[in-house]
């Protein structure tokens, strides 16, 4: 079960990712940021 942490800017309990999420998220992150970052706009 993942784990929740208070978010103070929405006030409320937000669910993380767990490691093994976050380790098929990771790869698709880095290439929309990598995206972002050379072709912003």
């Amino acid at each position: 079960m993942p784990e929740t942490l208070y978010c103070w800017r929405c006030e409320c309990e937000v669910p993380m990712l767990t490691d093994a999420e976050w380790e098929i998220v990771r790869p698709h992150l880095a290439i929309k940021l990598g995206a972002y970052v050379f072709h912003p706009g």
